[in-house]
């Protein structure tokens, strides 16, 4: 199976841009109390902060090389 760095780098992204929200709703839901042992710790926060970084070394090179923008012979 490929590995789609930018898609995993956008989804990190969007969770760390999320990461207030999304706590917050973790802390109030009181519907299934089976989520509560899914909520993200401070560690986990600082893994997700510290692999968007890593994550983010490959973004620019990786779309140059998408292709998109460059005319290819046929």
């Amino acid at each position: 199976m490929p590995v789609h760095w930018n898609s995993t780098y956008n989804i990190i992204k969007r969770a760390c841009d999320l990461r207030v929200p999304i706590q917050s709703v973790c802390a109030i839901q009181d519907l299934d109390l089976s989520v509560k042992a899914l909520e993200l710790t401070l560690h986990n926060w600082q893994i997700l902060n510290q692999m968007l970084k890593i994550f983010a070394i490959f973004v620019h090179p990786s779309k140059k090389l998408q292709g998109e923008k460059y005319a290819f012979l046929k």
